[in-house]
């Protein structure tokens, strides 16, 4: 039985598909659709950063986006969007596609907010977790605020490949461009505490050239710090 011309191939799929399987990853799951959008869309604006013409925008966007107006290619769109793809994929691995190989460290394995006996008082402002989260609880917290967050900051227009190359916002452009960013989010119950006083906030720090990020628990005052300009999200994980 011969293709249907209206359903891509898997050789288009494999072309257009973006880099990295993000709901393959540790925490991420089908749990961020949003998240999922928009990080297909930045995959989207780095082929429009390369590409000859926008019908190999609108190719992709076809398929990433399973839309009903695809029509096959023609053997020019798929020559051009070949020959650059790999440039696209360095673009997109060098920016926000570092957040594909995050690991997010346990508080044992990082070592400083974390003791087996319970947390301690100390002379210094060091602030301890109850349990030794999975780092794939961090994960998931972590990628339910980006989804989150990232749906209340960051709209992209839905009318047409030329609104890939807007400009972004700018908590997306840090994800984009910084080696370090810190988030702090509300987890809506005490998951540690600083000498007896209760936390029901953490921090992640991300460093995404090293690619590992760790968290520890923080006050409500600091969460407000550390996220300023942005709100404080309210995230709940599916693991405690």
């Amino acid at each position: 039985m011969p293709n249907d011309p209206n359903i891509p191939t898997d050789d288009v799929i494999d072309l257009c598909a973006c880099p990295i399987d993000w709901v393959g990853i540790d925490g991420f799951g089908d749990e961020c659709p949003e998240a999922l959008e928009l990080l297909h869309y930045e995959w989207v604006r780095c082929v429009a950063r390369v590409s000859v013409s926008s019908e190999e925008l609108r190719l992709i966007e076809d398929v990433l986006f399973d839309s009903e107006l695809y029509e096959p290619p023609s053997n020019d769109v798929l020559i051009n969007l070949r020959s650059r793809r790999d440039e696209a994929v360095d673009l997109y691995l060098k920016e926000l596609g570092r957040l594909g190989g995050i690991r997010f460290l346990c508080p044992s394995e990082h070592g400083k907010h974390y003791a087996v006996a319970g947390p301690r008082r100390t002379g210094q402002k060091i602030s301890f977790f109850y349990t030794d989260l999975r780092s794939s609880t961090l994960a998931n917290l972590f990628w339910s605020w980006f989804d989150d967050m990232m749906l209340v900051e960051e709209t992209p227009p839905r009318t047409g490949p030329i609104d890939f190359l807007r400009n972004v916002g700018p908590l997306w452009e840090r994800f984009r461009t910084d080696r370090t960013i810190r988030i702090a989010i509300n987890v809506t119950a005490p998951l540690g505490e600083f000498n007896g006083t209760p936390l029901d906030h953490i921090a992640i720090d991300l460093d995404l050239l090293a690619k590992v990020a760790h968290a520890y628990p923080v006050s409500h005052a600091e969460a407000i710090a550390i996220m300023n300009p942005f709100e404080v999200r309210l995230i709940k994980s599916w693991e405690y």
